[in-house]
């Protein structure tokens, strides 16, 4: 569910898409929808990869927010969340 609901924010807020569709070598409907389809499929893929290593890292007490697992005395960890 988190997956979709930042795959859907992502694509909602991407104001640019009418520009990059003027800027794509023979530019089509069919073309474009094509590269988003590419796109989509390539964030879910980063997406589940980064899903994937955070469930084999700590198995299945993962908490939804994987940096939320790491210690709080872990400095990288604090700067990241």
């Amino acid at each position: 569910l988190i997956l979709i609901s930042m795959l859907t924010n992502s694509y909602l807020c991407h104001y640019n898409a009418p520009k990059f569709l003027a800027e794509l070598k023979d530019s089509s409907a069919k073309r474009f929808s094509q590269l988003t389809s590419y796109s989509f499929f390539g964030a879910f893929l980063m997406n589940a990869v980064f899903m994937m290593a955070g469930f084999l890292a700590f198995g299945g007490c993962s908490q939804g927010l994987i940096l939320n697992n790491y210690s709080t005395a872990d400095t990288l960890a604090t700067i990241s969340r």
